[in-house]
C-alpha cells in the first residue's frame, strides 16, 4: 500500500504472526494511525506495513437499534465542558431529528421532526442499553449516539462499550 485514507479498512501481520484488522484514523503516504477492531488500541506505523482489507468490521447481533443511523456529523470543537457537534438522526434512512451538543455539560438536544418517532427512538435506546447490561440508564439516547459516532466505526460491540464506561 502506498497511501492510506481515513476510514479505509486495513490489516497487518503482528509480531505473533496473527493478522490484525482496523480502520485508518489518520491516513497518509508515510506513517498512518489505525484504530484496531474493538476500539481499545491504536497503532501508528509506516503505510507499507498495512494492506487494504475486506475483512468485516465486528457488529452486534441484530437488535432494535439497527434501523437507526446518523448522518451529517459536524464537529464544532471543544467548549467549556466537552465537544460541540451537530448531526441528523435517521430511522430507516428517513431523517427524524436534528441532534446537537453545545459542549457545556448536560444531555444532547434532540429537535424532532416527528414527535412520535423520537419517543420511539428514546424508548428503544433505553432497551438497547439494558440489552447490553446497562440497567436504569440515564440519557440512554446519548449513550447510543456516543457509541454510534465514536466506537461503532471501529468495531466496538455494545457490551464492550458499556464495560468501558463502568471502568471509568
Amino acid at each position: 500500500m502506498e497511501r492510506a485514507k481515513k476510514g479505509e479498512r486495513v490489516e497487518f501481520m503482528q509480531v505473533t504472526k496473527e493478522t490484525a484488522y482496523g480502520v485508518v484514523q489518520k491516513g497518509g503516504a508515510k506513517n498512518i494511525t489505525v484504530i484496531l477492531d474493538g476500539a481499545e488500541k491504536q497503532i501508528t506505523g509506516h503505510v507499507s506495513f498495512f494492506k487494504l482489507s475486506d475483512h468485516p468490521i465486528p457488529k452486534d447481533k441484530p437488535n432494535m437499534m439497527d434501523k437507526y443511523s446518523i448522518k451529517g456529523f459536524k464537529n464544532g470543537g471543544l467548549n467549556t465542558d466537552g465537544y460541540m457537534f451537530s448531526c441528523t438522526l435517521l430511522k430507516e434512512g428517513i431523517p427524524i431529528a436534528h441532534i446537537s451538543q453545545g459542549g457545556r455539560g448536560g444531555p444532547n438536544n434532540y429537535s424532532p421532526m416527528k414527535h412520535d418517532d423520537i419517543k420511539t427512538f428514546m424508548a428503544e435506546a433505553k432497551a438497547w442499553c439494558e440489552l447490553f447490561g446497562y440497567k436504569d440508564p440515564i440519557e440512554p439516547e446519548d449513550s447510543w449516539v456516543d457509541w454510534w459516532l465514536n466506537d461503532r466505526p471501529y468495531g466496538k460491540l455494545g457490551d464492550k462499550y458499556f464495560e468501558s464506561l463502568r471502568n471509568l
